[in-house]
């Protein structure tokens, strides 16, 4: 017989449960939102009466002002890489944080929140719960460190627009609008194509251009609330992080005002490092640290490459394909699908597989509005006119031959990922175009397919990349790498491990040549070295035992960072062939075990062992 009672009570339980999993994931409810007010309410309250800076009087601290720009203290890398510079030029200078609560419209963390803020209206609520959090963390740091900060509350808030092209219902017309000859407009593109995943204007909406006065907006309240502190505090250096147009807008009211700028932040993943570490550099927008460090490398080359260089390396892409080093573009590497993908995709034993790996335009297109602004040129002289040109001759070029396959992943961002759901308008143009189409030696990778990147690398002979990161990672494992369409991004300075093409021919002519590669250990120190500048050459990373002067030496005597590590490495180390070779052997025998998981032959694993026999040879013969 049935216990009427006991059966109630488990549907009421089960109703409760799946109740409680529904309010879970309703993100942005009412319910959560009536909740955050509840919460707040008294927090909010204590936080509209709590105005107020702390500043010491100037004949008290008469060094050299200088502010540290980042109101939103809501973000830990952004924040702790602040507190980080303030420890190193504290003794030096008088530093300055801004304190914000609610004061910009669109800070770029509300802008980052681009499910709401490019799709709908976040309510009142929900914005000032984030400010709250934002608040909350930086009263803690202040209360933690004891910096000085300045209130922006404390200054007027008032915004006058008098340009009539802001208030132009037609992009063309609002994207001329200018305030204090700045292109406030047209800097605000840079979030538009990031946020929406778009490469170009012709079709912007009017939510969309609604957005765009938005932040357009907040940006021209950001100059005036930095004006008023200049005439308070006349400081003459300022930090900023990151290129979004909040930043640029400030660099650029700065740069005009005489105002030395510097971007900051922590360096690229951080491997073994005990810590994070800074990177400072003094330029208008990133495209230009490459070309900076591309001068540079012909020295930087011939440099004795120590433990540490080799170990944060390997460390940092062990961390990039196991997914554990936030690398939000692909899933994570899973050994288990190493035979899968062969079948697949049927993948020729017999063939040479050439791996195409495209890059995102709306970064691209991102990137070319503050390029455009700031009137930086970049020529890297390409092969190919943009990444269509490349991809078709590409699959022209293997589908009348017999001795390749190709396969081509799109990359992961124009699909739903980490932060932004929206799916870009360009995947859906190249599903149009490849998607139905039949090719004998050709394959393709789209972003919903599932497929991690790096198992789609662990099954190639060749890599061809445009202006993606990912061709320096591939070099790292000792594939050969072909790129012939960079655009605005430096990914090689011109060395054999990323061989760098400028003709069409060139590029297939070395594509045919690759057919008959041998592994050459040099090659993949070559390829640590470039990977060590780019990511760590403009830092105070431990590699290059620093000191805090070396910050002091850049803002006062201008010398970059990485003129700085060069000439400490130079100085401090001594050429040892046979304790590099023992470094990287080590390193290479780490790397590879992460391929020979359920004993799966990939044609990555049977190079890396490779690698690995060929470092023992020249090992002992160097004994000898």
């Amino acid at each position: 017989m049935f216990n009427l009672k006991f059966i109630i009570i488990q549907i009421i339980k089960t109703m409760f449960f799946y109740f409680i999993l529904i309010l879970k994931k309703i993100k942005y409810s009412y319910f959560r939102t009536f909740f955050y007010y509840l919460r707040n309410k008294k927090i909010l309250k204590f936080i509209k009466k709590n105005i107020k800076s702390k500043i010491p009087k100037n004949e008290e601290d008469i060094r050299e002002k200088v502010i540290i720009f980042i109101p939103e203290a809501i973000f830990p890398p952004h924040i702790n890489s602040a507190i980080d510079l303030w420890k190193n030029i504290k003794k030096d200078y008088n530093v300055i944080f801004v304190k914000c609560f609610n004061n910009l419209p669109r800070c770029t963390f509300k802008n980052l929140m681009s499910t709401q803020f490019w799709s709908a209206n976040v309510s009142s609520n929900t914005e000032e719960s984030y400010c709250i959090s934002c608040y909350r963390s930086f009263e803690s740091l202040s209360k933690k460190y004891n910096f000085n900060y300045f209130d922006l509350r404390q200054l007027n808030q008032d915004v006058k627009i008098v340009d009539r092209n802001y208030f132009s219902d037609d992009p063309i017309f609002f994207l001329k609008f200018k305030y204090k000859n700045i292109q406030l407009a047209k800097m605000a593109l840079y979030d538009y194509f990031i946020c929406n995943k778009k490469d170009n204007i012709n079709q912007i909406t009017q939510e969309e251009l609604h957005n765009l006065k938005k932040i357009t907006y907040s940006n021209i309240k950001q100059i005036n609330l930095l004006e008023q502190i200049h005439k308070k505090f006349a400081f003459k250096r300022i930090f900023l992080i990151d290129e979004y147009s909040s930043q640029t807008s400030l660099r650029t009211w700065c740069l005009n005002n005489n105002i030395k700028t510097y971007f900051f932040q922590y360096a690229l993943p951080l491997g073994n490092s005990e810590k994070p570490s800074l990177e400072i550099l003094n330029i208008k927008s990133w495209p230009e640290k490459d070309e900076k460090l591309k001068k540079i490398w012909k020295y930087w080359k011939n440099l004795y490459i120590s433990h540490n260089q080799i170990a944060s390396t390997y460390g940092d892409l062990s961390l990039r394909i196991s997914g554990s080093g936030n690398h939000i573009f692909s899933l994570n590497y899973d050994p288990n699908l190493s035979e899968d993908i062969k079948k697949k995709y049927n993948l020729s034993p017999k063939k040479k597989i050439i791996g195409l790996f495209t890059s995102s335009e709306d970064e691209s297109s991102a990137i070319s509005v503050n390029l455009k602004l700031f009137k930086i040129k970049i020529n890297n002289n390409d092969a190919f006119n943009d990444q269509t040109q490349w991809i078709n001759e590409t699959i022209k070029f293997v589908e009348n031959r017999d001795d390749f396959q190709l396969i081509i992943v799109f990359h992961p961002r124009l699909y739903r990922g980490i932060g932004n759901y929206k799916i870009s308008p360009a995947l859906i143009k190249l599903q149009n175009i490849y998607s139905n189409k039949k090719y004998k030696n050709v394959k393709f990778v789209f972003p919903q397919d599932n497929v991690s990147t790096y198992n789609i690398i662990e099954n190639i002979d060749i890599a061809t990349v445009s202006w993606s990161s990912l061709a320096i990672e591939i070099s790292l494992m000792g594939i050969p790498v072909v790129t012939g369409v960079e655009k605005n991004f430096l990914i090689t300075p011109g060395f054999e491990s990323i061989y760098k093409s400028i003709t069409k021919k060139s590029y297939f002519k070395k594509i045919i040549k690759l057919k008959e590669f041998r592994p050459d250990y040099k090659k993949l120190l070559q390829a640590i070295k470039w990977y060590n500048l780019r990511a760590f050459g403009n830092s105070i990373h431990l590699q290059f035992q620093p000191n805090k002067n070396n910050i002091i030496k850049l803002m006062k005597n201008n010398t970059p960072l990485y003129m700085q590590n060069f000439h400490n490495l130079k100085r401090k180390s001594t050429r040892n062939k046979l304790l590099e070779l023992k470094y990287l052997k080590k390193a290479i025998y780490d790397f590879k075990k992460m391929f020979e998981k359920n004993n799966y032959n990939t044609r990555l694993s049977n190079l890396l062992n490779k690698y690995y026999e060929q470092i023992k040879i020249e090992s002992l013969k160097i004994n000898v």
